[in-house]
């Protein structure tokens, strides 16, 4: 008899510790979702940053390629005005070159200085890891 209450008071305390290990295990499956869908999210995030950069990194340099064009054909219309013009329009030309010179470099600039500033605004916030 003795035996048979010893056996039943295990069983016992064998279905209760069951019974608490499945209750952690549940809680602990609630927090795996919850764990599983922060990192979806994460994942989706990342993915936006990268495919924003490259659309950025895309633009800067169609911008780049544009301009090295437009200057081109610009420099070659000069070029033959000028030419057309003689040697009388020397003082002309080199004001001309030079001050287009300096806006194709200005606008070079300002689209690297751009591209700068959307990578800047494209990179993750610090992460404050203490409320990890």
């Amino acid at each position: 008899m003795t035996v048979v209450i010893a056996c039943l008071l295990l069983q016992a305390i064998v279905a209760a510790v069951l019974w608490r290990l499945h209750g952690r295990l549940r809680a602990d499956g609630r927090d795996l979702a919850g764990l599983q869908a922060r990192l979806a999210d994460a994942r989706r995030e990342v993915q936006a940053r990268h495919d924003l950069e490259a659309n950025r990194q895309l633009v800067e340099e169609t911008v780049d390629f544009a301009t090295a064009s437009v200057e081109r054909i610009h420099r070659a219309v000069a070029d033959l005005s000028f030419d057309l013009c003689g040697s009388g329009s020397r003082p002309a030309r080199e004001v001309h070159d030079h001050t287009s010179s300096l806006v194709y470099r200005q606008i070079r600039g300002t689209n690297r200085g751009i591209g700068r500033l959307v990578s800047g605004l494209l990179k993750p916030p610090a992460r404050d890891h203490r409320d990890d």
